[in-house]
């Protein structure tokens, strides 16, 4: 759902003029970790981790600055390791959305470097659909324990 950032002041306006206002907004589930409701995720066809005690398969999602391409961390459920995704999309649906990076798959710049834990929550992306995340790699020295990397949106 994008909601122009006019429209709180327009309606606090019209409220204080005594206009009346209608405002009606389809909310849509892009992807869900509910069995049978878009619960297949890009990552090799595995599902969304349904979650338990409160657990959640999605991170907090983020918004290019126009609304229209989305990026969060999400987990696909498997029966004997989770994995950890950077989940890359945009507009209303799931089409065409795919695994910016999936946990324990090797760089392209490093195939020995890895991101073998749980990825930061702080992601981005901007309006061409270059993104960002950090995480934490599989070297336990500090010359490459952590990294901040960025995907071109293609590749």
């Amino acid at each position: 759902m994008s909601v122009p950032l006019r429209a709180p002041v327009f309606l606090a306006v019209s409220a204080l003029a005594g206009v009346p206002v209608t405002v009606s907004a389809q909310i849509t589930a892009i992807f869900s970790n509910i069995p049978g409701g878009n619960n297949v995720s890009p990552v090799a066809g595995r599902v969304f981790n349904p979650g338990t005690a409160g657990d959640s398969a999605f991170d907090r999602p983020f918004l290019s600055p126009d609304g229209n391409r989305w990026i969060i961390v999400a987990v696909a459920d498997d029966a004997t390791d989770d994995k950890d995704f950077v989940l890359i999309g945009s507009g209303p649906t799931g089409v065409g959305a795919f695994a910016g990076y999936v946990e324990d798959d090797p760089f392209s710049f490093d195939p020995t470097l890895n991101m073998p834990g749980v990825l930061r929550q702080g992601v981005g992306i901007n309006n061409a659909g270059q993104y960002v995340f950090a995480g934490d790699t599989n070297f336990a020295d500090t010359t490459r324990d952590d990294m901040i990397l960025r995907g071109s949106g293609t590749t």
